[in-house]
């Protein structure tokens, strides 16, 4: 890179600079949008194991009211406490009893907690890569302040 001492290789370098700072502002949002996603499927899993559990009180035949989405609630008879249908990807779902369950629900979540785990980290290294550009950008453009103002007092 360019020392910024030449007007055209500052100019340049900050180009350089700018455009990559917008680079790692880019991937920033979309490490931002798989953070959330990653999130919510831990989140997901957290209530599905807390289903599980106090389905594991319940006895069979008892009806009890399941939400179906958007505050809405049906009655529904839970006939067999042991059998569950899991998506195990790809739009393909097995059926699994309880402890399965509980296993391949715990499996995911610790999968999605070491995902955001990752994700935060390569987060915080493009926000490090972010300052350190700003920081540059600033010492260039003081020093091109610095050599403007020596240029006005000739």
């Amino acid at each position: 890179m360019s020392d910024g001492t030449s007007g055209e290789s500052t100019e340049q370098y900050f180009r350089q600079l700018s455009t990559q700072y917008q680079q790692y502002k880019n991937q920033l949002e979309s490490i931002k949008q798989h953070l959330d996603m990653v999130y919510t499927s831990s989140e997901e899993c957290v209530k599905a194991l807390d289903t599980l559990k106090n389905l594991e009180s319940m006895e069979e035949g008892v009806e009890s009211m399941v939400p179906i989405g958007s505050g809405t609630y049906m009655y529904a008879q839970f006939n067999d406490l042991n059998r569950f249908v899991v998506d195990i990807g790809a739009g393909i779902s097995v059926e699994k009893d309880l402890e399965e369950t509980k296993q391949t629900l715990n499996k995911r979540k610790e999968e999605m907690d070491n995902a955001y785990e990752r994700l935060n980290e390569s987060y915080s290294q493009v926000v490090q890569n972010m300052q350190e550009i700003e920081r540059q950008l600033n010492e260039y453009y003081s020093k091109a302040q610095a050599k403007q103002a020596g240029y006005r007092a000739q």
